[in-house]
């Protein structure tokens, strides 16, 4: 059997959970993003989940363990909550840093829904970032404090006035202790994948929290990837490869 007839035929199968036992031992709960990191903040603590590097100067890399990133997450979730985030759609709008995992885990930590963005470049309109503001009806962005004031800073801000821009890096306190998990369910919606807009108008893709572990456990079991593996991935994040690969 080739490779792609043997990722054909794991597709056609799915995974089990004998499969996932065999390369990562401890199975977490399959219904939802937001319950697989609970139950790794809680097997492996403090291993890390996350490293950020530029490739170039060592001494700035960027860990995060599973136990810091859930504890992030339920940090900028019990802010979302508080300001009635729950159900609603939140851009992304981060540069590639660690900031953008803890905003994609706060929402769905929130019950809300991640709308993965680049963020506007300096003294553009950014007609596609507002095209899917106003396609998924957002009204809360989550960036950090550089791309706040950045954004805040510029001429054209005024577009901007219906959405409020929250920087996940700069909140003045903890609001872990506000957070309620909000019971998600498999077909929940979790993601909207928003197209490029280069042949017309952006198109939001729904994937639900289902599909996500789904698409995530099959990719795990075809590389055959364990809690030792370690991958690296330089695609961004609004990308979809980017977004579930890495």
């Amino acid at each position: 059997m080739d490779q792609h007839s043997g990722s054909a035929s794991l597709i056609e199968m799915g995974v089990g959970d004998e499969d996932l036992q065999r390369i990562i031992g401890s199975v977490p709960p399959r219904t939802d993003l937001v319950a697989v990191l609970q139950h790794w903040a809680v097997e492996r603590g403090d291993q890390p989940a996350f490293y950020f590097t530029d490739g170039e100067n060592g001494e700035e890399d960027l860990c995060l363990t599973f136990a810091e990133l859930d504890l992030a997450a339920r940090n900028v979730a019990g802010y979302l909550q508080k300001l009635g985030g729950k159900g609603q759609r939140v851009l992304l709008l981060y540069p590639p840093v660690l900031d953008f995992v803890i905003g994609f885990f706060g929402c769905l930590y929130a019950g809300a829904t991640a709308v993965p963005a680049f963020p506007p470049r300096k003294n553009r309109k950014g007609q596609r970032i507002h095209g899917i503001a106003r396609d998924c009806q957002a009204n809360l962005a989550l960036t950090n404090e550089y791309v706040r004031q950045q954004i805040e800073g510029d001429a054209n801000w005024v577009e901007w006035e219906s959405v409020s821009i929250i920087a996940t890096d700069s909140l003045v306190q903890d609001y872990s202790a506000f957070w309620k998990n909000p019971a998600i369910s498999p077909d929940d919606l979790a993601v909207l994948q928003y197209t490029s807009g280069s042949t017309g108008q952006p198109k939001g893709v729904m994937l639900s929290h289902g599909n996500l572990v789904r698409n995530t456990e099959l990719i795990m079991v075809a590389f055959e990837t364990s809690h030792k593996s370690i991958g690296v991935s330089w695609l961004p994040t609004y990308h979809d490869m980017g977004l579930v690969g890495g």
